[in-house]
């Protein structure tokens, strides 16, 4: 047998290692997914909000060796976001990227009427309200198949950026199940019918969301039978401000207020009243900064009164409860992305058995993101 001479067996090893290194690279890049972000053109375009709910999506896509994010693309004159979202752009996305996933995203603003007012005798003018709809999609290169679609509208920039965190997660678990990992046997559980529908969706459903806080100083004024036992009250009173995506254009307000009333009988020693309510507002833009709402509430009030019915009877506490409703008008003006100046008027009734209490209270506070 003829002996091997080392230098011919070394350039056997040269000539075969670049072949086994392309093809280990290749075998890699199989069993990664890789990602193509585009932004949309076309009018009313946001730009900003563009670029931060995408940043949220690609948060969702890092840390994942499964994942490949390639370069964002800002779109050209033929990617559209009516041709492309219409799914009428496939041929020209595989232009971009000969594999993977292309992720589509637009943000439009646009004014919206949603009622008129009236200025004069024969002119009125449109009252208008802001709305951004955030839309995503993604299309597979390869099937040339638009698959996952979102879509969702709201008039408070905030919810498009907790939306695209949302829907960053909903392509994250989507696209994670095409890993090639072989996993251990494991039990099947029977999941009930909600556990399937979340993870359908890729996400929970949640009834309300806290979106800010508001503390206010208040004041009370009484009206009629309410004068026989009150001159004016001080107080406090303390906000969360939300809203359900069941009514994602309604505000739903819990919140508590207290006061300390000054009496106008000489029989009551110390007077109290407790406003534990729900309020619900609809929201109107009348500039960047500043917006008004209208609000309509419902509660239970406890007055709680320390006195005597005349001078000669012992004085005691005593606890009255009844139903309570409001209606008034709040205004918040915007100081920074997370604090506003609050102020409301509001007209009250308070319903007893025989009797109707009505009062109204001014309140002015200060309004945080949470």
């Amino acid at each position: 047998m003829k002996k091997i001479q080392p230098t011919l067996l070394l350039a056997l090893i040269l000539l075969l290692f670049p072949a086994f290194t392309d093809a280990k690279d290749a075998a890699k890049k199989k069993e990664q997914l890789s990602f193509t972000p585009v932004k949309l053109s076309g009018e009313n375009i946001t730009t900003e909000l563009q670029n931060d709910g995408l940043m949220k999506i690609l948060n969702h896509l890092q840390g994942e060796d499964f994942f490949v994010l390639n370069k964002t693309i800002s779109a050209t004159d033929n990617l559209t976001n009516d041709s492309c979202l219409k799914k009428n752009c496939t041929s020209d996305l595989a232009g971009l990227t000969p594999d993977g996933i292309v992720i589509l995203i637009s943000v439009i603003s646009e004014e919206v009427k949603i009622g008129e007012r009236r200025v004069s005798t024969y002119m009125t003018e449109d009252i208008t309200e802001k709305r951004y709809t955030i839309q995503v999609t993604t299309v597979d290169i390869h099937k040339s198949e638009y698959e996952l679609d979102f879509k969702k509208t709201y008039t408070d920039t905030g919810l498009i950026i907790k939306e695209a965190d949302i829907i960053g997660e909903s392509i994250r678990e989507h696209y994670i199940k095409r890993k090639t990992i072989i996993k251990p046997v494991e039990k099947i559980i029977e999941k009930e019918p909600e556990e399937k529908k979340q993870e359908e969706t890729g996400k929970p459903f949640v009834f309300y969301e806290t979106g800010s806080a508001t503390f206010n100083l208040s004041t009370l004024y009484p009206f009629g039978r309410f004068r026989e036992i009150a001159d004016f009250g001080i107080g406090a009173e303390a906000v969360l401000n939300g809203r359900s995506p069941i009514l994602p254009y309604i505000t739903i307000n819990p919140g508590i207020s207290i006061y300390g009333i000054y009496s106008s009988n000489k029989n009551i020693n110390s007077e109290f009243l407790i406003l534990p309510e729900l309020t619900l507002g609809y929201n109107f833009t009348i500039i960047k900064e500043l917006g008004i709402s209208p609000v309509l509430g419902l509660g239970y009030s406890f007055m709680v009164i320390d006195g005597s019915e005349n001078s000669t009877d012992e004085s005691r506490t005593k606890i009255y409860y009844n139903p309570e409703f409001k209606a008034g008008i709040e205004a918040a003006y915007s100081l920074t992305p997370d604090y506003s100046i609050f102020s409301s008027i509001s007209y009250r009734c308070i319903v007893e058995h025989d009797s109707l209490l009505t009062f109204s209270t001014i309140n002015i506070g200060i309004r945080m993101k949470l």
